[in-house]
């Protein structure tokens, strides 16, 4: 069995990417002798490992959650690639995930395949970077011009880049001048499907029209503003309108900026900020809401749209990478990026038409289940690795 090493940053948070490389990861230790090391964990994540039966270990305390590790990167870099660099020649092959483990792993060995999810933001994306605080700003900016080179250099290194959408692909083409492999991202068909019992507590949600939207931090990208907004408009027409916001993890000074914003918005008893929740609950969560809104303005690695999908929702979409997910199957609908106009119409035609909202999900389902395996996923990741191993 062929030795293949997984190079990640860290695993403090459950969902989204790090969702991804456990799914994709998990499928292909069946096929090679697949050893992960990483940044930072947390018992949730080591939990999800276990589970997994996936090896791994942690090479390093720091964690690209840290401004000590942004402020001294390649130093701590080149310490992690002198760790690894040994452990690391035992392998045929590499996959590394995200910014700035491409960097590490290109350094440490000669035959890495980067599984680029995205672009990292604060470097290449100018939206993102004007929306920061001044004194965001400050930090970041000089910080990409420090170190846009060395992600490029890596890149451009890697023997394979692969990606999850066409959208991301067009982007590591005109920014990185390569070629990438899309291999799309899954869901669990199964496990994600329609619920009819309800949880305990979900009472309370009787005759409200629910909005849900998953969120990575509540964050200005997540684009939680522009549906709060478009709620707001709908509350004449659809006095039962109730928004919940879910978040792998929660930024206070996002929420309390949100919450200052519901206020304002005459919502504050019409939202909910409800922050982590367990994966077994998401299925309820889904078959509560009346449709999944995901505004995402440059953020394409959280699954919510695929299992909202698998679980028979109709979903609307800011432009971007989820768009490809549901655009011509009639699943769902695609807004232009950061029109909260837009949005509250999309949201009206859904919430006033029971009959649209139940065709849209029924598609959408039967669409995942074509489409959105793990297995097919992590099939197009091992072709990769093939090849990879062949040269």
């Amino acid at each position: 069995m062929r030795k293949v090493a997984w190079v990640h940053t860290h695993m403090k948070f459950w969902g989204g990417g790090n969702r991804q490389v456990i799914e994709v990861a998990s499928r292909l230790s069946a096929k090679y002798d697949l050893m992960m090391f990483m940044g930072p964990t947390s018992q949730l994540t080591e939990q999800r490992l276990s589970q997994a039966r996936l090896r791994f270990s942690v090479h390093s305390f720091l964690s690209t959650n840290s401004p000590i590790y942004w402020s001294c990167m390649p130093l701590a870099n080149r310490f992690a690639a002198s760790r690894l660099r040994e452990s690391l020649s035992e392998y045929d092959a590499v996959i590394t995930s995200y910014l700035s483990a491409n960097m590490i792993a290109s350094a440490a060995h000669d035959n890495v395949l980067y599984y680029c999810f995205e672009p990292f933001s604060l470097f290449y994306n100018r939206t993102a970077i004007r929306s920061l605080t001044p004194s965001n700003r400050l930090f970041w900016e000089p910080l990409g011009r420090l170190y846009r080179s060395l992600d490029i250099k890596a890149t451009r290194r890697a023997k394979s880049v692969l990606t999850i959408d066409q959208y991301t692909s067009d982007f590591i083409r005109r920014l990185y001048g390569r070629q990438s492999l899309v291999t799309r991202s899954g869901v669990d068909t199964v496990f994600f499907s329609p619920r009819t019992d309800t949880r305990p507590g979900f009472e309370k949600y009787s005759g409200k029209r629910v909005i849900l939207s998953q969120t990575h931090g509540y964050s200005y990208f997540d684009g939680c503003e522009y549906l709060l907004c478009a709620a707001a408009s709908l509350k004449r027409r659809h006095p039962g309108v109730h928004v919940i916001f879910t978040s792998m993890f929660t930024n206070p000074a996002r929420l309390a900026f949100l919450e200052s914003l519901a206020r304002g918005l005459g919502m504050a008893s019409s939202v909910e900020f409800l922050g982590f929740v367990d994966e077994g609950l998401l299925p309820y969560y889904y078959a509560l809401a009346d449709v999944v809104v995901q505004p995402a303005i440059d953020i394409n690695t959280l699954l919510t749209v695929k299992e909202a999908m698998s679980c028979e929702r109709p979903v609307i979409v800011f432009e971007g990478g989820p768009a490809e997910d549901i655009r011509g199957a009639d699943c769902g609908m695609v807004v232009p990026k950061q029109s909260a106009t837009r949005l509250a119409e999309a949201m009206d035609a859904i919430l006033g038409d029971r009959g649209l909202a139940a065709r849209m999900g029924r598609n959408g389902r039967r669409r995942a289940i074509d489409l959105f395996s793990w297995d097919s996923v992590a099939a197009n990741v091992g072709a990769t690795v093939d090849a990879a191993l062949r040269s």
